[in-house]
């Protein structure tokens, strides 16, 4: 049976067919389901799977749901603890508080890999069940089990469901704010970048690309862009193509395939083709809007490619440029691009040369931007299509295993490392390879020992791919070992301007370094759960040359991400405050707060083609919101001929001025720019220059002092 599918849409739920007459009249109170397994670190999951279904069922005509803040009201008002039972009394009580005709409860038990899902409709006027359903299977699949527990109660009542493509957004919203109301939602944190990287089909085009009316109007800015890739207008509305018959979706995937791939060449600039620089220039593209472009449209390509293997190969292997100059029909085209790539799977050696190939699969995660568990995410799915395909041998088995088992050891999953070295031994009769095999448990033996009882900062440091000496971990209480320990740690938590050190992954978003190094600027993240992530950005500007006081940093340190659009809203906790004791530092001056703080929105052209060109006039490359020494600053990004880069002042408010975490939200909107910030909002006028009023978002600090921005989110409206 193909998961996949189900999966990549959220449960939306419409009425198709006339509800019986009590249906039209329920009104339904969801409550949190409890946990029936023995595993208290499970326990926090009720209220995500109580959110879940809360959202589904809200999505039934027929039916009225209450809202999950008013029952947190009545259960606070009654004193219900977590996992009480309703009786009558109880279901009257809350009945009459909230007016519900009907309650949903459930519960949830976690064996192993294996979890059940149970579900009642309990009618508060007589207490009795109305419906009651169980749902079983693999804990991975859990987003499809909640589906499935609603989707058959729901049935019972006599609505008829179907799946709605359009519904995921707020499936993931569900899962966000469970997860933000519990930390150890664990099962949910497993989860939802997976779901998330299954969602891109809808977020694509908002995140990077843009409507498809919106990258062909690019398309056609410059006539030799134009002339050139012609052939690539004609791809971009196969993306829209409605339906989910297998030559459909075949299609998408192939057409999202050589759209990424003509992207990530620049439209041919890379391969000497028929644009250049100048001409990307000249129609509004630079090196960053291709490569996230290409990202997205890849991303596309990944959502839909397991529901067509093995008729096309996964990664858009065998999938390229499209050639703009045959001026034949675009479907005969793809089609013979198609046929090309369906060679791969005729021949079982060449295909698993190139699934189970990191020179194929890196890029692939380079491009999905995974961290390292997203990795071993990727090559599992991998491997699990793999295994469906006839042609599979033991060697191609062992290849997939040992990957998946060195790539969980890198993650700091040793026991999930074991577990794959042992099954890739029942794939092999070698005696060198089963020795190696051993070898490999036994490492990952002793890294649990070791790594299970040391400091964080140890972890951490093996995370980020620096193991300890024998002689640091032997001394770890010498003042001497520590400092050098936590030198190491700041020093690999560095956001580096090198291609490949310059993606971090901040509170679940993805951002590129876009500025280059210069001495006196530090540009760090706060402590990483995996090889990329954390939750904050960390700041400081100290002075540089040789005068008393020394100069400010010329240049401010911009972070953006794949997020684009024209109305924006950012989200965020700021700090001010000197850098704390741990910080390794430049200079030897006191340490000291007060670091400018913002966001950036309208970004486009941020990486130039060509040399360096005296005498040339700046271009507008964006515009910045910043916040320092009690005002919010609004400024327009310069950048000249000779890559250097000036904010330029549009206009400034008062704003209030302290040290500590603030929450800061900033909307922009065409015409102006508003800030809130300790609760008090103020707005700027802002008028976008030329085509710049719809750009990539980041965050943004400079000057003098430390900053923090913890926790920031971007949502485009």
């Amino acid at each position: 049976m193909r998961h996949a599918a189900l999966l990549t849409c959220s449960f939306a739920l419409s009425t198709l067919a006339a509800p019986p007459a009590h249906a039209a009249t329920m009104r339904v109170a969801v409550m949190e389901f409890t946990n029936a397994s023995r595993d208290p670190e499970l326990e926090s999951l009720g209220k995500g799977l109580q959110s879940m279904v809360t959202t589904d069922l809200a999505n039934v005509q027929a039916l009225q749901v209450v809202e999950r803040e008013r029952l947190k009201d009545v259960q606070g008002e009654l004193q219900l603890s977590r996992g009480q039972g309703f009786d009558k009394t109880t279901a009257a009580k809350i009945g009459k508080l909230i007016g519900a005709t009907h309650l949903f409860v459930g519960s949830y038990t976690v064996v192993g890999d294996k979890m059940r899902l149970d579900g009642r409709m309990i009618t508060i006027a007589t207490g009795d069940i109305v419906v009651a359903e169980q749902i079983a299977g693999e804990k991975a699949l859990f987003f499809e089990l909640e589906q499935l527990l609603v989707q058959k109660v729901i049935a019972l009542l006599g609505v008829k469901v179907q799946f709605d493509d359009g519904r995921v957004e707020a499936a993931i919203k569900a899962l966000n704010e469970a997860t933000a109301i519990d930390k150890d939602f664990k099962l949910a944190s497993l989860t939802l970048e997976e779901y998330e990287r299954l969602a891109a089909k809808v977020r694509t085009k908002a995140e990077a690309a843009g409507r498809v009316e919106d990258e062909v109007s690019r398309l056609e800015r410059n006539k030799a862009i134009a002339s050139g890739v012609a052939v690539l207008k004609k791809l971009w509305p196969i993306l829209d193509t409605k339906g989910n018959a297998p030559d459909t979706k075949l299609r998408r995937v192939a057409a999202a395939c050589a759209l990424s791939d003509a992207y990530r060449s620049e439209l041919g600039y890379k391969n000497r083709g028929p644009v250049t620089g100048e001409d990307l220039v000249a129609a509004g593209f630079d090196d960053f809007t291709l490569h996230r472009t290409a990202d997205a449209l890849f991303a596309r390509a990944w959502s839909e490619a397991p529901d067509v293997f093995p008729r096309l190969p996964p990664l858009c292997i065998g999938l390229h440029m499209v050639s703009a100059d045959n001026p034949r029909p675009i479907d005969e085209l793809l089609g013979y691009h198609i046929a090309d790539a369906q060679k791969l799977t005729n021949d079982a050696d060449v295909l698993f040369s190139y699934m189970a190939n990191n020179a194929t699969v890196d890029p692939a995660a380079e491009y999905l931007h995974l961290d390292i568990p997203g990795r071993v995410r990727l090559w599992e799915k991998l491997y699990e299509l793999g295994k469906t395909f006839p042609g599979i041998r033991d060697a191609d088995r062992a290849r997939f295993e040992d990957y998946i088992a060195n790539l969980r050891r890198r993650a700091g999953d040793f026991d999930g490392s074991t577990q794959m070295f042992a099954a890739a031994s029942h794939h092999t009769r070698e005696s060198y390879q089963l020795k190696k095999y051993a070898e490999e448990i036994d490492k990952n033996k002793e890294l649990k020992i070791q790594l299970g009882a040391a400091p964080a900062i140890v972890r951490e440091l093996y995370l980020l791919g620096r193991e300890p000496s024998d002689h640091e971990r032997k001394n770890l209480g010498d003042p001497k070992v520590q400092q050098r320990l936590n030198d190491s740690v700041w020093h690999a938590r560095e956001i580096s301007e090198s291609r490949r050190g310059q993606l971090v992954i901040i509170n679940g978003l993805p951002l590129w370094r876009m500025t280059e190094s210069e001495f006196g600027v530090l540009l760090r993240t706060g402590p990483r759960t995996t090889d990329l992530r954390a939750d904050d950005l960390r700041y400081e500007g100290t002075p540089y040359g040789f005068e008393s006081k020394g100069k400010p940093p010329k240049k401010p340190m911009m972070l953006a991400s794949a997020m684009r659009g024209r109305k924006l809203t950012f989200r965020m906790t700021i700090d001010q405050s000197p850098a704390p004791a741990d910080w390794p530092r430049v200079v030897k001056d006191p340490p000291r707060g007060g670091g400018a703080v913002g966001v950036l929105f309208g970004l486009n052209r941020l990486i130039g083609y060509g040399g360096i060109k005296h005498g040339v006039p700046a271009i507008t490359i964006g515009y910045a919101l910043t916040v320092a020494d009690g005002r919010a600053r609004l400024s327009q990004i310069l950048r000249d001929g000779e890559y250097n880069l000036e904010l330029r002042s549009l206009g400034e408010a008062a704003v209030p001025e302290r040290t500590g975490k603030r929450a800061m939200e900033v909307t922009v909107d065409p015409g102006t720019v508003t800030v809130t910030l300790d609760g008090k909002r103020v707005s700027l006028p802002w008028k976008p220059e030329g085509d710049t009023a719809e750009g990539f978002a980041g965050f943004v600090f400079s000057g003098l002092g430390y900053a923090v921005i913890d926790k920031p989110t971007i949502t485009v409206r």
